[in-house]
């Protein structure tokens, strides 16, 4: 009769844990994040080595554009040649370009690079010199139709480019010298206010010709729930954007699918906090559903997100510091559960890949970790499951089978 105890009670335990609801889960506990954290933290900055830019080009069929990159980068999968992509876009006071372009693009190493244009019209004449060994690639569409591609022997110092591209076409409109880089940002326009001539000073730094440079930011944080909830809560908290500006600066932060090729279906909840004055700017890709954005400071959502998501932004909340006191301002404010937090001490852009739902097992959900073996007690393993169960050191009879102990009088 003893020996039928044990079964029962823990039985009784489980119907307890089950109607009292959700099992608390720990507080969180911060610890360094890994690249399998959904928030990841990078330090993006903008810079030049040496350059210059003139109006000499104004009176002429076009304007030049030079480029001449230094260092070396890693070579591409299957020993392809690297990649750098090339952001053109017209300077601020053109609304759309359309004179003819010429770009002189020199590499220590040949380069694949990528072409990708906003707001340049179609039609007109552009004509790409590239350091022998190079390749240009275009977005898919009809710009490429009028483009033009030379390949060059080109010296790589920066007066002998600079010679080359005057001897050849009498005037340029920008050199940029680079540290290499995947991501290069040109505003093509002539500006009246720019220099007659172009002559190259280290000193020079416009926002119209600029290399991009990424950099991994630590991160502690910590995971509360997985995809089998409705909505995805993620919690950031940041000291500042940078080591040194005193003025507000923009944090974008990036929603995207885990799997970058599938749209994903997501309702999302962004918390944000900084100790500095910030513009958070949240863009989504390839992310359909509901979006609430709550700040401590202002927030600004971009035009495709819009047309992606219902968004619903409450900034310049005042939102407390430290995780255990957020996360509970979180289920407080009817924003839980929370899926991860995130402290971050220095960044300005974050990325944050979302999941599908899983769905789970209501009374998996409820289960401690420690009785999670309870859960494959059948005696009905399928295929490929018994090592997961051959631990066991009992099971649950099917209900079929089960029959009350016989009452003693």
């Amino acid at each position: 009769m003893a020996r039928r105890f044990p079964i029962p009670l823990l039985l009784l335990a489980i119907c307890c844990l089950a109607s009292a609801g959700p099992v608390f889960r720990s507080p969180c506990e911060l610890l360094p994040v890994g690249t399998g954290h959904p928030v990841q933290a990078t330090l993006k900055s903008y810079t030049a080595l040496s350059g210059c830019a003139s109006r000499g080009t104004t009176s002429l069929p076009q304007e030049v554009h030079i480029i001449n990159l230094r260092g070396l980068v890693p070579q591409g999968p299957d020993s392809n040649p690297a990649e750098v992509e090339l952001h053109l876009k017209p300077i601020q006071s053109l609304q759309r370009h359309q004179k003819p372009l010429v770009f002189v693009l020199n590499s220590p190493q040949p380069l694949i690079w990528k072409i990708k244009t906003e707001n340049l019209a179609l039609g007109i004449k552009r004509t790409f010199h590239v350091s022998e060994g190079s390749e240009v690639h275009f977005q898919p569409g009809n710009f490429s139709l009028s483009c033009h591609i030379q390949k060059e022997a080109f010296s790589h110092g920066n007066e002998h480019l600079l010679n080359w591209a005057q001897k050849k076409y009498r005037a340029v409109t920008s050199f940029s010298e680079l540290r290499m880089t995947q991501d290069i940002y040109i505003k093509v326009g002539e500006d009246p206010l720019f220099s007659d001539t172009c002559k190259i000073d280290t000193k020079f730094l416009s926002l119209n010709y600029l290399g991009g440079y990424v950099e991994p930011q630590t991160s502690k944080g910590c995971v509360l729930s997985g995809p089998d909830k409705d909505q995805e809560v993620h919690i950031i908290e940041l000291q500042a954007p940078n080591s040194s500006s005193a003025f507000q600066v923009d944090v974008i932060v990036d929603l995207r699918p885990l799997d970058d090729d599938a749209p994903l279906h997501r309702n999302v909840i962004l918390l944000l906090k900084c100790a500095k004055s910030v513009n958070w700017v949240i863009k989504a890709h390839s992310v359909i559903g509901n979006l609430v954005v709550v700040a401590s400071d202002t927030v600004s959502v971009s035009f495709n997100t819009q047309k992606l998501m219902q968004v619903s932004k409450s900034p310049k909340e005042n939102l407390p510091l430290g995780s255990q006191a957020l996360i509970k301002w979180a289920g407080d404010h009817g924003y839980g559960p929370v899926t991860s937090y995130t402290s971050t001490p220095v960044a300005n852009h974050f990325t944050i890949r979302l999941r599908e739902r899983d769905v789970v097992d209501p009374l998996e959900s409820m289960l401690l970790p420690e009785l999670s073996i309870l859960r494959d007690s059948s005696p009905h393993a399928r295929p490929g499951a018994a090592s997961r169960r051959s631990s066991l050191p009992f099971h649950f009879p099917p209900a079929s089978v089960r029959r009350p102990a016989p009452l003693h009088q």
